[in-house]
């Protein structure tokens, strides 16, 4: 999902910087996002409800520019906060 369409669906988003680690040429990122759900999201109507949900990234440096990023974010802990999961998730089998 690009920056856009979560910009369009979480239009007061704020990325909240918890953790910054440097180990050699390693950087980890721990924050979190705020926002309230005001426009679809992954085929998700809008629900105004406010949303809090944990980002990572790791980054590894080679000349003093990222060469490789690791990002996860908690989509499953921001589809609970919502009470829904996007169509076509809700029903597959295990």
């Amino acid at each position: 999902m690009c920056i856009r369409d979560r910009l369009y669906a979480l239009p007061d988003m704020k990325i909240i910087l918890l953790d910054v680690l440097i180990h050699d040429a390693m950087i980890g990122v721990r924050a979190k996002v705020t926002g309230t759900q005001s426009g679809p999201l992954m085929g998700i109507p809008a629900s105004s409800k406010a949303v809090d949900f944990a980002i990572h990234s790791f980054h590894e440096l080679r000349d003093d520019r990222i060469a490789k990023t690791w990002h996860l974010e908690d989509w499953l802990g921001l589809f609970r906060q919502i009470g829904e999961l996007p169509p076509g998730l809700a029903n597959r089998p295990a």
